[in-house]
């Protein structure tokens, strides 16, 4: 099953190579053949690129002349969800069609004015309650991320301040066996021509 905010090409065939390769790896070396099947769902909150019309597409292998379809154990269904929405929800007699009609909707406080079965408003409650659920683990999500940020500013400053212990050490080391002149040690160590001065009164 897929969800499909948008369309992209390189989506597209990444969706059906996952599909044959699902398919594919269920057949072992060795292993008397069974007749699987392996389907795809795709929910895709766009219309179809091709046919915009097409609310449910339905995929399988077929010859493009005679029109055979062969049995390789895999199909798909495409269903384009703007197009259950040419109609009001009041509007649709089709149970099936209405479930997803409700899955397109994006003001859920303006659906539950309608005349909703028990089946359809248990739905919406379930989706508040995702919704809800989403947003609590997306908080605790970006307080991770936060304290992922804060331990990593810690571990630079950390590695930071020992890169500068070993270059005030290197320069001293140079410094008192004159080697070099300021600016080299400067340039060797990474210091300032200053630092290395102060370091140099320090030292003497």
């Amino acid at each position: 099953m897929e969800m499909n905010n948008g369309y992209s090409k390189g989506s597209e065939i990444k969706m059906y190579f996952y599909l044959h390769r699902i398919q594919g790896n269920r057949l072992k070396e060795g292993e008397k053949y069974r007749p699987y099947k392996t389907t795809l769902i795709a929910f895709n909150n766009y219309r179809n690129p091709k046919v915009p019309e097409l609310a449910i597409g339905y995929y399988k292998m077929t010859e493009q002349k005679t029109k055979v379809t062969k049995e390789d154990g895999v199909e798909s269904y495409e269903i384009s969800l703007p197009n259950y929405h040419e109609k009001g929800y009041n509007e649709i007699r089709n149970e099936i069609d209405k479930r997803l009609w409700l899955l397109g909707v994006e003001d859920v406080e303006e659906v539950k004015a309608f005349n909703l079965s028990e089946e359809d408003k248990r739905i919406i409650r379930e989706y508040e309650r995702l919704v809800e659920e989403d947003e609590r683990y997306g908080l605790l999500y970006d307080a991770e991320k936060d304290q992922e940020k804060l331990i990593k500013s810690a571990h630079d400053f950390g590695y930071e301040e020992g890169e500068m212990q070993k270059a005030l050490e290197t320069a001293k080391t140079l410094l008192k066996m004159r080697v070099g002149t300021l600016e080299q040690i400067a340039k060797a160590t990474g210091l300032s021509v200053e630092e290395i001065q102060e370091l140099k009164i320090a030292i003497s």
